[in-house]
């Protein structure tokens, strides 16, 4: 990686410049560590290199798990953050008499002690991909931070920094998203609502699938449903995904309008189709329900959207399981 040379005398802009003595400073960010967050609830990003740190105060829009669009070439397209000037986002390099850790930047610790201060003004490009484990299931979303342009300046001193990758922090997902591998004691298949027939639900843990469809859907013929938030189909065919604060019973996810203060998370399924087959599962025939191609968003912030797992076509078992 390049280094950036900050000039702190002061240059005489003169044809034929006689001698005069510079001093040079290098800020090279290569060495700094990999971009941190404070905490999942705040704005601030730091990279730290012993008694250096580089903190960006951020955008919420940067921390939303959204991948960034892609053109037709499939390139993803950056987020633009302008820091300093008119902006409320700021960036700043600082230098202290120690070295330094999350205490010191996101909890104001105090120490060690701040010995300078560069403050930036200019532009910032920030990419969000995914994130996903072998199996293809999606684990977070990475931020990736590259700084196009922007001007460090202290004490009428400045630097201009062009092209420099940062690096890239993580926001995790926290969901598993597994309705087939659930606790022993804890029903392998949907389970009615005794106040509700016409809401199945599957808990595994802290996280539960929630499906709402009319019993006249199981008339016995095999049918291919779409998932909609305003499904023409008739009845309304609603999917929910919810994530709790601890394990949930069935009990929460019957209410109507859940009140549970655990309840972390609300997912719906508005992309994907459902399908009922029948199958001989134990001497009898049951209806089998698979979810195709499903995709979430996030009841909270709506732009922010779920697919569990990234194969075209996988099924998701609402079961009974035949196998």
């Amino acid at each position: 990686m390049k280094k950036i040379y900050i000039l702190l005398a002061a240059l005489v802009l003169i044809a034929g410049c006689d001698d005069g003595d510079m001093t040079f400073k290098a800020l090279d960010f290569e060495d700094f560590n990999a971009p941190a967050r404070c905490s999942t609830e705040s704005n601030t990003v730091y990279l730290t290199n012993g008694s250096e740190a580089l903190i960006l105060n951020l955008p919420p829009a940067v921390f939303l798990n959204v991948p960034s669009p892609t053109d037709g070439a499939g390139n993803y397209t950056p987020t633009v953050v302008l820091v300093g000037g008119s902006s409320s986002y700021t960036m700043y390099y600082r230098n202290y008499s120690g070295n330094v850790n999350s205490g010191t930047l996101c909890q104001s610790s105090g120490t060690p002690n701040l010995l300078e201060q560069w403050t930036a003004n200019g532009r910032l490009l920030v990419t969000t991909t995914e994130s996903r484990n072998a199996e293809g299931r999606l684990t977070g979303y990475s931020h990736q931070l590259y700084i196009e342009s922007a001007t460090l300046s202290k004490d009428g001193q400045e630097i201009t920094i062009i092209n420099n990758l940062l690096g890239s922090f993580t926001t995790a997902v926290n969901i598993t998203f597994d309705f087939d591998e659930v606790a022993e004691n804890e029903p392998r298949l949907p389970v009615p609502c005794s106040n509700n027939t016409s809401i199945l639900y599957k808990i595994n843990g802290s996280e539960a699938l929630q499906l709402k469809i009319a019993q006249t859907y199981f008339d016995g013929q095999p049918k291919t449903i779409n998932i909609n938030t305003n499904n023409d189909d008739g009845d309304d065919v609603t999917l929910y995904f919810l994530k709790y604060a601890g394990n949930v019973a069935g009990n929460v996810i019957c209410t109507p309008a859940p009140t549970d203060t655990r309840q972390e998370q609300l997912w719906i399924a508005d992309t994907g189709t459902l399908e009922i087959t029948y199958e001989e599962v134990n001497g009898e025939t049951k209806p089998v329900i698979r979810f195709r191609n499903i995709v979430f968003y996030n009841n909270a912030q709506s732009v922010e959207r779920y697919t569990p797992l990234n194969n075209d076509g996988e099924t998701y078992w609402f079961g009974p399981n035949p196998y």
